[in-house]
């Protein structure tokens, strides 16, 4: 299987191996935030990813959606925002390793989802029931990244 496979009339790019199992890497678990559409568009990937699993499971691909949360990376520096992002609790950051081995393990598996860390995995179930209001207006007054 190829990185980049044609699917219907789309093309969904996605880190694969070579026993038909498939990865998107993605967060969509937080409110929607003021001027990011990050979150929105991480939502549509995780149900997009969630309903590509179940149509190819059939024919032996698995598509697994990691949900990482905040990760040490580049990606604050690349975007402009590390100095928002360093202002964040030490407790929601994971390291780039683990968060790896953790969301390679769950493609590895076939788990349709992977949200690693034990912080991640909280938060991610405690959003779930939270109101869409609340969400909203959660959204609007949490935004690190908003200037």
């Amino acid at each position: 299987m190829s990185p980049t496979e044609r699917v219907g009339s789309a093309t969904y790019c996605c880190a694969a191996s070579t026993n038909g199992r498939a990865g998107t890497l993605l967060a969509a678990f937080a409110p929607p935030g003021e001027s990011l559409l990050y979150t929105g568009i991480k939502s549509y990937v995780l149900d997009m990813s969630q309903a590509l699993d179940m149509e190819l499971k059939p024919h032996g691909v698995h598509v697994t959606a990691l949900c990482p949360g905040f990760t040490r990376s580049e990606f604050h520096a690349t975007m402009g925002s590390a100095e928002a992002a360093n202002r964040l609790p030490a407790l929601l950051w994971q390291e780039a390793d683990a968060v790896a081995r953790e969301g390679w393990a769950a493609v590895e598996s076939g788990k349709p989802v992977c949200v690693p860390g034990r912080v991640n995995k909280v938060l991610s179930h405690a959003m779930r029931p939270v109101p869409f209001r609340l969400q909203y207006l959660m959204g609007r007054s949490l935004n690190p990244f908003k200037h």
